[in-house]
């Protein structure tokens, strides 16, 4: 397998292990999210002011797909209730699990590509005062959030739900990296281009002249202006013998800002691509919002039609918030240029402000958004573009051309001649996808990696698999970095097993990722080849195929992505988590970890309990709870930690089930504090079940409360899904 995943600064490698290929179809998801069957296209539509239009039905519409009509199989109109932010969010759980397929209708997926390789300081403060009005009242819990800086610092996502104070603290991280010349010497990226690529002889002349004007002694003959033919940059003999050399620093110059422009294009360009493409494969209305100050567009490139295939592939189209506010007078028009500009030269000048922003502009426009500019506050922009998505519509329809032909198909979707609102249309706007790549049989296969890095990147989680997934913080491995598991577990049942020689053979890859809100990225994956035996098989229907995974981590918030690729079948399951790693040299205790299976250990050695995700145990079973403690404050004669600790577990109706009074916790010789306590919930009818613990430092007097959920269920019958 390929390295996975791909984030806008760096790619890292990760290790994987052989195994034996399986033939699946090629992944027509890449081509057509929504597979041959049924074209699915979230349409909004706005009135004369811009707000969107609800309450309209599905004979209010009419599609077509190259002109021909195409009839509407499905319909549903969806109403998002306006953002609020809350006091207090829920607590997070212990475990994720991705969600069952089919069925629900997902909430709203909001992209926002923060270009802070491109805002300079005072940019981002405006941008980011934007966001913070944005995630209190135009975002809802139900909501989906992808936040990504163009320099890599960070790539997160989440549902609000589950992840709203981590998006809020992110953005107040966030800042404008680019600091602005003011010279009138420098030459712009737009200018470059002109000059280096598409040699106008134009650009190059007022290039010159704004150098000269820096130079007032220096008088140049006037030169033709046409096409550059390369003697342009030689240096040139004036009267009296003096030598000027502004054409060859004209030259120079523009030559080092192209090449720099387009490391800075490519590497926005391939960032936009990359979390466009994380968006796919889900349903529900998807916006990208790309925060910058704008880009010039280089027609040599190829990333632009990329981008915009990669919007077209995930039914997002590209909202381009330009963050330069009210524009000012170019520099050479400024005072601090000490010739005034030629009046030719002017309208050259003004063109800078357009040029400069060219680029993003294309991009909203061939992928369907639109372009807000000119504002010195941002916030009303962002509001727009999160009302429209307020109110939308999905239709899907089966296209009556079935060919497999790869080609692109043009989608038009019109209000019906014949609508209920027929009457009350004045200058409505439709707002849809314009088209997708149908598949292609035969065609060169994708990437078959393409589609685990596009999860592992992606805020949501896929259903094709069930997965689930835990994380526990252990102890400190080393100076400020704390061991933590990643405990990941998929359920097997509806694995395409094939028989040989009395075992069941499978094959699934495996990628985890973990990501620090400072941007910081860990990687692994493998792959697992499976020859169960049918008592073993058993058992994994029952309890789900286990990995686990262990890193170090920083103190801080992390988000950790299990993704779980069948290879038969090319079915992805995913789930991501939260992990809080506190900070070291305080008194804590480690996740607890609840299990009902224990390692087997030598004589003597104290229990360890075998890591597993599940909280769904038998009744009647033997379940046990491990933690460790940290930071006890350690006696003055004695040099060692005294510490207690005590739990009860709670039924579903509020009753004891069981109790251990806080009873000494003995240390070992190093003063390390490890407790494993187990329980028989024999006379336990199924249900939910919390424990509720208190660890307490004896010797300061500080105490830590923990709570924990565990479902019982019926001995007789196993366990599906979570």
């Amino acid at each position: 397998m390929r390295a996975f995943v791909g984030l806008c600064a760096a790619v890292a490698t990760i290790a994987a292990t052989s195994a034996v290929d399986a033939q699946r179809p090629p992944d027509q998801a890449a081509r057509f999210p929504s597979a041959v069957e049924e074209v699915l296209v979230d349409v909004v539509v706005a009135d004369r002011d811009g707000n969107p239009v609800g309450s309209l039905v599905r004979d209010d519409f009419a599609v077509a797909e190259d002109g021909a009509p195409q009839t509407i199989l499905s319909f549903e109109a969806v109403e998002v209730a306006p953002g609020a932010a809350r006091d207090q969010l829920a607590p997070l759980p212990a475990v994720s699990a991705n969600p069952a397929a089919g069925g629900r209708t997902p909430g709203r997926t909001f992209l926002v590509l923060f270009d802070d390789l491109r805002l300079g300081p005072a940019q981002g403060e405006g941008a980011k005062r934007a966001l913070r009005d944005f995630l209190r009242t135009r975002v809802n819990d139900a909501d989906n959030l992808l936040l990504v800086t163009t320099s890599g610092s960070t790539w997160w996502g989440a549902r609000v739900a589950d992840g709203r104070d981590d998006v809020e603290a992110l953005v107040e991280g966030l800042r404008g990296r680019f600091v602005a010349g003011v010279s009138a010497e420098s030459v712009s990226d737009a200018e470059a281009f002109r000059i280096e690529v598409q040699r106008d002889g134009e650009t190059f002349e007022h290039v010159l002249r704004r150098y000269e004007r820096m130079a007032p002694s220096v008088t140049a003959p006037p030169r033709q202006v046409g096409m550059l033919d390369g003697t342009e940059c030689q240096p040139r003999k004036l009267k009296g013998g003096d030598v000027d050399t502004t054409p060859q620093l004209v030259c120079e110059a523009a030559q080092t800002a192209h090449s720099q422009a387009v490391a800075r294009l490519r590497a926005t360009l391939s960032c936009l691509e990359r979390a466009l493409g994380a968006l796919g494969g889900v349903r529900g209305r998807k916006a990208a919002v790309l925060v910058s100050p704008g880009f010039y567009h280089d027609t040599e490139l190829d990333g632009f039609r990329r981008v915009v295939e990669a919007s077209r592939r995930a039914n997002a189209p590209v909202y381009f918030l330009n963050a330069t506010g009210l524009p000012d007078l170019p520099a050479e028009m400024s005072a601090q240029v000490s010739q005034p500009i030629d009046p030719g030269d002017v309208s050259l000048a003004l063109r800078e402000t357009t040029d400069a922003a060219a680029g993003a502009e294309v991009i909203a426009s061939d992928t369907g958004g639109f372009v807000i500019r000119n504002r010195n506050d941002l916030t009303k922009g962002l509001r727009r573009i999160a009302d429209e998505a307020r109110r939308y519509y999905l239709i899907g329809y089966t296209p009556t051309n079935a060919a497999r032909d790869g080609k692109y198909r043009k989608i038009q979707v019109k209000l019906a001649p014949a609508g209920a609102a027929a009457g009350n249309r004045n200058g409505w706007e439709i707002r849809a996808r314009r088209g997708y790549y149908a598949p292609k049989e035969g065609g060169a296969p994708r990437d078959k990696d393409a589609p685990v890095r596009e999860a592992l990147a992606s805020p949501f989680d896929l259903a094709g698999l069930p997965v689930r997934l835990a994380a526990y913080a252990l102890e400190e491995k080393v100076p400020g970095r704390t061991r933590c598991l990643i405990v990941g577990e998929v359920d097997v049942q509806s694995l395409p097993f094939r028989e040989e020689e009395g075992r069941a053979l499978a094959s699934l890859d495996f990628a985890v990722t973990t990501t620090s809100r400072e941007g910081n990225v860990t990687e692994h994956a493998q792959r697992v080849d499976m020859k169960l035996l049918p008592e073993t098989r058993a058992r994994l229907v029952r309890d789900w195929y286990r990995i686990t995974h262990e890193v170090e981590l920083p103190a801080g918030v992390h988000q950790a992505r299990l993704v779980v690729r069948d290879v038969a079948t090319g079915r992805i399951g995913s789930v991501g988590h939260r992990i809080d790693i506190p900070e070291s040299g305080s008194f804590r205790i480690s996740t607890p970890l609840f299990s009902d299976a224990l390692e087997p250990v030598p004589k003597g050695t104290p229990p360890r309990l075998v890591p597993i995700a599940r909280r769904e145990f038998a009744a009647g079973t033997r379940v046990f709870l491990s933690l460790d403690v940290f930071g006890a404050e350690r006696g003055a004669v004695s040099g060692q930690p005294r510490v207690s600790m005590g739990y009860e577990v709670v039924r579903p109706d509020g009753e004891v089930l069981t109790r251990l009074e806080p009873k000494t916790i003995e240390p070992t010789a190093e003063g390390a504090l490890h407790r494993v306590v187990g329980f028989t919930p024999e006379d336990s009818g199924p249900g939910e079940y919390r424990l509720e613990g208190q660890v307490t430092d004896e010797q300061t007097g500080k105490v830590l409360l923990f709570s924990e959920f565990f479902t019982l269920r019926a001995p007789s019958r196993p366990p599906g899904g979570y």
